[in-house]
């Protein structure tokens, strides 16, 4: 695990929202891990409220999520990214390609 790396979410009702997260500190063990989330930038849209959508590092949103630990599995690395403790929102390594984001409302 480095400092840097891009997680994603993928999240939503009757629309699919995007949620990039980097990386901004690593503990000692490499366990667990410190992120920022960090906006969004439209690069194609393809069509009636569907963008494709990569991270905009230099947006800074809300404070860090700290201490989230790391979980190696089926679908790869991933963390949770949820702020509340009886809720996941899953975050995952992401591939450098544009993520789909839609809205209808």
């Amino acid at each position: 695990m480095t400092v840097g790396k891009i997680y994603y979410s993928s999240w939503g009702y009757e629309q699919t929202n995007i949620d990039f997260y980097k990386v901004i500190e690593v503990s000692k063990t490499g366990k667990t891990i410190t992120l920022q989330r960090i906006g969004s930038q439209i690069i194609d849209v393809n069509g009636y409220d569907s963008y494709d959508v990569i991270p905009n590092e230099t947006k800074v949103i809300d404070a860090p999520l700290r201490n989230r630990r790391l979980i190696t599995g089926k679908y790869g690395t991933y963390v949770n990214v949820s702020k509340r403790n009886d809720y996941q929102i899953l975050a995952f390594e992401w591939d450098g390609k544009p993520k789909t984001k839609t809205s209808y409302y």
